[in-house]
Parts: C-alpha cells; sequence; structure tokens
C-alpha cells in the first residue's frame, strides 16, 4: 500500500479502521478543510463519520458478510453513503455515483423514486434462541411472562401492522392436557381490527413452540401443565455463550448422551476421539463461515504443509518397520543348548 504522507502530498488519502488515532485524525482534518480532494474510505467510515463532501462513488454493492457470504449492502446503509454528498451548510449540490452489476441496475435505479421498504422483525428465525437466554436470565419463568415478553418486542407492533409477512398459515401446537391450538393469522386482524383475545392465543402458541423444543431437546424444563418453566445447565450454557439451538442439541448428543459431555471424564467410553468431536463441532453451522477469495491461498498453504508432514510421518513409520523386519531376519535363530 502506498505510503499515507506521498499520497498527502499529491492531495489524496485513504482511511479504514487499522489507522492510527494521529492518521485519522489528520486524514479528517485535511478533507474538512479542502485540503485533501479524494479520500478513499471503507463502508464504516461513510457510515460512521461526519465527513461531507461534493461527489460520492460507491465502487461495488456487494459486501463481505461472515458467515453469510457476499451479500448485498443494505438499502439504509447505501442512502447514508450517498447522504455525504451535497450536505446543506458544506455544498449547495452533490452527486452520487453507485458502481453495480447489471442484474442490479433497477434496484437502484428504484431507489432514488421508491425509497427504503419497510423495517420488518427478524426475530421469528432465532425466537428460540432469545426465549431460552430470558429463561436463563429468570425474564420469563412461565408462559404468561413469555407473552408479555413476546408484547414488548417490535415483533409485536409489526404483526399487527403487517401480518401478511409473518406468514399466515395455522400454527399448530400440541399439548396433552389441553386442547389442540389451530387458528390462522388472517382471522386474527379481519377488516383491520384488532381482537386481543385471539393475539393473546397466537402470543400464547408462539412461545409454546420454542418452550416445547427447548424441553424436548432437555435445555429447559416445562412443568406437567406446560406453564412453569426453568433453566437446566445446558439453557445456561446456550446463552452465555451464544450457541444457536441446533448447535446445542448436536453438542448435547455428543457421545449419545443427552447432556453435554463432562470435561472431567477420564473412561475411554465416556469422551470422543478428537477425530470424532471435531466431526461433530463441524456439522454445527455458524463455523461453516464461506472463506474470502484471499483466505483460500493460505488455507491452500497450510493444506499442503499437514498433508507434507502426515505423509513424512507414514513414510518415516514404514521405514521404521522395514528396518526391523530386515533387522529380523539378518539375525542367526536362538540356540538351544
Amino acid at each position: 500500500m502506498p505510503n499515507l504522507k506521498s499520497l498527502i502530498l499529491r492531495g489524496c488519502a485513504y482511511h479504514h479502521a487499522g489507522l492510527s488515532t494521529a492518521d485519522r485524525e489528520v486524514v479528517e482534518g485535511l478533507f474538512l478543510t479542502g485540503h485533501c480532494k479524494i479520500l478513499t474510505s471503507t463502508s464504516t467510515l461513510a457510515m460512521g463519520v461526519n465527513l461531507p463532501a461534493h461527489l460520492v462513488v460507491i465502487k461495488g454493492t456487494k459486501v463481505y458478510r461472515g458467515d453469510r457470504g457476499t451479500v448485498d449492502i443494505e438499502t439504509s446503509d447505501l442512502l447514508q453513503m450517498m447522504g455525504r454528498a451535497g450536505r446543506p451548510g458544506f455544498d449547495t449540490s452533490g452527486v452520487a455515483v453507485i458502481m453495480t452489476d447489471e442484474a442490479s441496475v433497477m434496484k437502484y435505479e428504484n431507489l432514488s423514486t421508491k425509497g427504503l421498504d419497510v423495517i420488518e422483525s427478524q426475530i421469528g428465525s432465532r425466537l428460540t434462541e432469545t426465549i431460552n437466554t430470558e429463561v436463563s436470565q429468570k425474564v420469563i419463568g412461565d408462559v404468561s411472562q413469555a407473552i408479555g415478553w413476546l408484547k414488548s418486542t417490535f415483533f409485536y407492533i409489526r404483526v399487527k401492522k403487517n401480518p401478511t409477512f409473518y406468514k399466515m398459515v395455522p400454527h399448530k401446537v400440541s399439548n396433552t392436557h389441553s386442547h389442540t391450538h389451530l387458528f390462522c393469522l388472517t382471522q386474527l386482524f379481519a377488516n383491520g381490527q384488532d381482537d386481543p383475545t385471539r393475539m393473546d392465543t397466537f402470543l400464547r402458541s408462539v412461545a409454546l413452540v420454542a418452550l416445547q423444543k427447548l424441553d424436548k431437546s432437555e435445555i429447559v424444563t416445562l412443568d406437567e401443565f406446560e406453564f412453569g418453566v426453568e433453566p437446566t445447565e445446558p439453557c445456561h450454557i446456550m446463552s452465555k455463550h451464544l450457541v444457536p439451538y441446533a448447535s446445542m442439541v448436536k453438542i448435547m448428543g455428543l457421545g449419545g448422551g443427552a447432556t453435554p459431555p463432562s470435561p472431567s471424564s477420564s473412561s475411554p467410553s465416556d469422551s470422543l476421539s478428537i477425530l470424532d468431536l471435531l466431526h461433530d463441532i463441524c456439522q454445527c453451522s455458524e463455523i461453516q463461515i464461506p472463506l474470502r477469495r484471499s483466505d483460500k491461498k493460505l488455507l491452500n498453504e497450510l493444506h499442503k504443509q499437514v498433508s507434507e508432514r502426515a505423509l513424512m510421518k507414514t513414510r518415516n513409520r514404514a521405514t521404521t518397520k522395514l528396518t526391523h523386519s530386515i533387522r529380523s531376519a539378518r539375525s542367526p535363530p536362538p540356540c538351544s543348548i
């Protein structure tokens, strides 16, 4: 990367989280005063630091998001970046340029006319983990508290406003001590009217689905009437280490048991081999992260080194075995007196 000082002397600079505090302050100050005309930065700078400009160029609309891989930059983030151009009080006009692939052109052309989409709750995909955490923290101790907690969330607000987004299909909750609840969200909001009783029934079913999953996996304990709920040790572990539900079930099943294997176990029958343990852990979704293109080269080099070491060990073992066999063949037979 070119030296920052040499770039500044030419009227341009770069800005990212790796810069020291002193360098960052110098770059920002020079850009604000107009001595630095061109500033190349990461997307986080464009959203987090107040550096107004006349022209903003967004080079590419894809970004790497860890376990999600390469995805489109959120529309709200793009608007925030574009908002750096032509800030009132600094400039009378501004220009924003978006460089994207041909398939996304229409999407960003509509951005200037349609604006942002309505934000919806995403808690549904992680509701089991979230309720588990609330149980672990003693916030939820029974189903009625779970309903009250759901009513305090953004999910509750959006279900009332936009029920069609939340899959208007029947929810079935099995309960050995009460009748089966079967209903449709469309009935809850017929003609735009909110029925509190039916809404409570819906929230109760949502809470019970999550709690029954946790109870079936022995992560929490529901009483015989499926009303009160108590956390177990796996519940606290899952909450503390932010383990997804599916991964926690896999971990609890290691060795064929329903509870996590004890670290102090010394019996071979109670422990797994390192190979088996690694194989099971690699099935967990949260560590199956798509690779950056630059990461593949490093991993290939590491794999090559490991393969060479393994091959060398195999050759050494074969040589040692062959040498031992030759010596045994050359040694004279034992004499009997």
